[in-house]
């Protein structure tokens, strides 16, 4: 996906998210600023298992601060 794409879908995420109690928008990447050092990739565009436990506390935490 183009980054101008991507862009466009996540403003429309976050207008559903202030919209709706029900969305939520967890974004990883943003637009490369992320924090995954190279160690936590398995490749340009998959995590590894370094990478996917951080992901995963990551998400957890955003589920259970749902009430």
């Amino acid at each position: 996906m183009r980054r101008s794409h991507a862009m466009k879908l996540v403003e429309k995420v976050q207008e559903l998210a202030q919209k709706y109690g029900n969305f939520y928008l967890l974004d990883e990447n943003k637009m490369g600023e992320h924090d995954h050092a190279m160690s936590m990739a398995y490749d340009y565009d998959h995590l590894n298992y370094r990478g996917a436990e951080k992901i995963t506390a990551r998400i957890d935490s955003v589920l259970n601060s749902i009430k």
